[in-house]
């Protein structure tokens, strides 16, 4: 079974459809309270990772294994 066959209980896929997802690969970025905070479309990489999605982190989110 392929884990992105399912829809996380949505068995007539329309929730992603009312979430504004409209294709793959598409990264979302959600708080505590389950909301989206930030939606990628495209390549999540490097650039932007330290672009869009590191300054929304609080500050030891974002640091690498050990605490660097």
């Amino acid at each position: 079974d392929q884990p992105r066959s399912r829809g996380l209980g949505d068995v007539y896929k329309r929730q992603g459809l009312d979430l504004g997802v409209y294709g793959a690969p598409e990264t979302f970025l959600i708080n505590p309270a389950g909301e989206i905070v930030l939606r990628h479309a495209g390549d999540l990489n490097a650039r932007v990772w330290e672009e869009k999605f590191l300054p929304l982190l609080p500050a030891q989110a974002g640091q690498g294994k050990g605490g660097q």
